[in-house]
């Protein structure tokens, strides 16, 4: 629910803009497409562009830049999904995803209680019993995007808005309002 908007002060908190920068692909954007200045020039991809998983009317290397907010938690395969990402990437480009982070936002509970479309969750570590569904922690994310030519260049946990003391409420979905509980991974092309 407008992901890319309540993203912003975490951006500029991080200065994740500095990667932003000429062709933009935003994955996954619908009706809340990332909002940069000029000279930037964003397109948005969403359902009726095509599977996200693959992009496949995109041409290779045509981006500076690859954004995606909330939305590879939805793919069904997430290597191929990268793959395909990182495979619209320019050489010296970066990608940013922001993902929900399955300690703070899912309550490490299986399958989502808050979303039932999830099909893969993201966090920065490990928890101590390896989940039976598809989950992705940094080192994964990391040999993912080496997979794929990407070097990881940033990690980080975003609680933005989130009250930590309701973590075990699990009948509220903070998010639902302006809080936000995502992991962003950051990788560059070489």
């Amino acid at each position: 629910m407008d992901e890319q908007t309540k993203s912003h002060a975490a951006r500029l908190r991080n200065n994740d803009y500095r990667y932003l920068r000429g062709d933009v692909l935003d994955v996954g954007c619908g009706p809340d497409p990332i909002k940069l200045p000029p000279p930037a020039r964003v397109t948005g991809w969403d359902t009726p562009d095509g599977d996200a998983q693959y992009l496949a009317s995109i041409p290779d290397g045509k981006f500076d830049a690859v954004v995606s907010s909330h939305c590879l938690e939805h793919m069904v395969d997430v290597p191929t999904s990268l793959k395909n990402w990182s495979r619209v990437l320019k050489e010296g480009g970066y990608m940013l995803i922001y993902v929900p982070s399955w300690t703070f936002y899912e309550r490490r509970q299986w399958p989502s209680p808050y979303n039932g479309d999830h099909k893969a969750s993201f966090d920065l570590l490990d928890p101590e019993v390896r989940p039976s569904h598809p989950f992705y922690g940094m080192r994964e994310m990391r040999e993912l995007g080496l997979a794929c030519g990407l070097t990881l260049v940033d990690a980080r946990l975003e609680l933005d808005k989130y009250k930590l003391h309701k973590t075990y409420d699990k009948g509220v979905d903070q998010t639902m309002g302006d809080a936000q509980a995502q992991v962003t991974f950051v990788f560059f092309k070489a």
